[in-house]
């Protein structure tokens, strides 16, 4: 007998729709957590410029305030993320069990709210909630279920779509629905009345690979996500050292990078210590150099002039 079609017995988690309403869902995600997220470091802006302002100020040492925040909001993001995901997950009905689904969805509130922590730095409060929006918007556009695959992106759009987080998460998603349906499902195309109906032409369609799932003991989609919302974060502080300065009382970005570069190279190299007197010396000379060039060429138009008005 022809194997059954590519549905499961339930009429909602079919293997067409599965994608579209995981992207959905997770715009939903990244713009509940997104805007929640804004809160960590935006509603205390100015009470850490205050407390960062060397002398008048406590000097505050940005690591452990940034790191503290951050390990305060692990619960919190658990928390909504669970009230999300158990809301939605009734929906579609799918063959991943609920553990897996929480768990990727965490993965993705983690490096969204990575983003909305940089945002809120480093910007205005109006203008990070807006790039919010946006953000989780064009997460959307480049999670591989919209209209352009993954397979259909050129250079620059495949390397966009690895920030995004919904990428991830559908990806994870509708492996852990995959590879969970029976060996039926595993066909190949030409046994089915629609080739489309076949998993590994869905697959292929969305460039998913079946072995981030069945082969490997690692969940990879879930790691990227969770290895993404950590470099976010190391953003998030450099932002939060290098923006803003003039709240802080503190020199600008390039004059104390410059400072920090010469500190660097005398301690690297002691016999540098006199550099800046070097430097100013060298600066001196080119500019007399230049002088004494410019006085020269001067001097021979001049008496290139005498000799064409002499004729």
């Amino acid at each position: 007998p022809p194997p059954p079609s590519p549905r499961l017995s339930r009429d909602k988690a079919t293997l067409s729709n599965i994608a579209p309403a995981i992207s959905l869902y997770g715009l939903g995600l990244s713009l509940s957590i997104g805007i929640v997220s804004l809160r960590v470091f935006g509603g205390e802006r100015i009470v850490f410029w205050r407390e960062a302002t060397p002398g008048s100020g406590m000097g505050l040492s940005p690591l452990p305030y940034f790191v503290a925040k951050n390990l305060v909001e692990i619960p919190r993001l658990a928390v909504l993320t669970l009230c999300l995901s158990a809301c939605f997950y009734p929906y579609p009905e799918m063959a991943c069990d609920f553990g897996s689904f929480f768990a990727i969805s965490l993965g993705l509130a983690w490096h969204m709210s990575g983003w909305a922590m940089a945002m809120s730095i480093a910007l205005h409060e109006a203008t990070a909630r807006l790039l919010v929006v946006v953000f989780g918007l064009v997460a959307l556009l480049y999670s591989g279920a919209s209209r352009i695959s993954l397979n259909n992106m050129g250079t620059l759009e495949y390397a966009v779509s690895w920030l995004s987080p919904s990428r991830w998460l559908v990806e994870d998603v509708v492996m852990c629905h995959a590879t969970r349906l029976p060996d039926s499902y595993h066909h190949p195309p030409r046994w089915y009345v629609r080739p489309r109906n076949c998993l590994r032409t869905l697959l292929l369609s969305y460039y998913f690979s079946e072995e981030f799932e069945s082969t490997n003991p690692v969940d990879w989609n879930l790691l990227m996500n969770v290895w993404m919302g950590f470099l976010v974060r190391v953003l998030a502080f450099l932002c939060m050292i290098y923006t803003n300065r003039g709240q802080m009382s503190r020199p600008p970005t390039l004059l104390a990078f410059c400072r920090s570069l010469n500190e660097a190279l005398q301690v690297l190299f002691p016999q540098l210590d006199d550099l800046d007197d070097r430097l100013e010396r060298w600066s001196r000379n080119l500019e007399r150099a230049v002088r004494a060039t410019r006085s020269r060429a001067l001097m021979r138009l001049c008496a290139v002039g005498g000799s064409l008005h002499d004729l």
